[in-house]
């Protein structure tokens, strides 16, 4: 495993966030290593940006990712995964859930969303490879099966990292998000996670 390895994750408050950091953390001080962890804007208000570089590895000494540094870019939402594609260095990972979060510039019309497939050509730019799924409407699907008014994107899109060469084991991260999720929604999490897995092993880049 290299020295540091830095994950950035972006979306927008209400998308769990700061929730799979923590599952990353926790798991990567399981796996006997060094962690720093630093949230850059601050309060998670529902529908606004949120970010965090998650940091893991032997010397840690700062828990910001620099410019072009990031191996791993995990976007919840395709937008906000574009603000940040300028982390990722020119070998590294960027895993994007394709279903947009509209701001409420764009619901009220006075702005417009760009074509999702212009987003990720665009982000496809930064990287060596470019994960694009539709983590929203395939949790969705489990959150009915639940009956649960809360989708797993989060868990699903850390099965996704998981599978992308990702230097912490996936029984380690299933072990931690069965141990920090409520217990009445960890069944529903763990199956997003593992589909998350299986997708991230089966997809194709373009």
């Amino acid at each position: 495993m290299k020295k540091v390895t830095n994950v950035l994750i972006s979306g927008v408050g209400g998308q769990g966030v700061l929730l799979s950091s923590r599952v990353i953390g926790i798991s990567a001080i399981k796996s006997g290593l060094e962690v720093k962890i630093s949230e850059i804007h601050g309060l998670a208000q529902r529908g606004g940006s949120v970010d965090s570089h998650v940091r893991f590895g032997k010397g840690v000494h700062s828990g910001i990712i620099p410019k072009c540094k990031a191996d791993y870019l995990l976007a919840f939402e395709p937008v906000e995964g574009l603000r940040r594609a300028n982390y990722l260095s020119t070998d590294g990972i960027a895993i994007v859930n394709e279903e947009p979060v509209h701001p409420v510039s764009v619901s009220l019309g006075s702005e417009s969303y760009p074509e999702i497939d212009e987003v990720l050509s665009s982000i496809r730019e930064f990287c060596s490879k470019l994960v694009s799924l539709n983590a929203t409407s395939k949790c969705r699907e489990l959150a009915e099966k639940y009956s649960s008014g809360i989708i797993p994107v989060n868990t699903y899109l850390l099965g996704v990292l998981a599978s992308q060469n990702f230097p912490i084991e996936e029984r380690v991260i299933r072990e931690t998000i069965s141990e920090i999720i409520p217990e009445k929604a960890v069944k529903m999490n763990l199956e997003a996670f593992d589909l998350g897995v299986k997708d991230g092993k089966s997809f194709s880049d373009f």
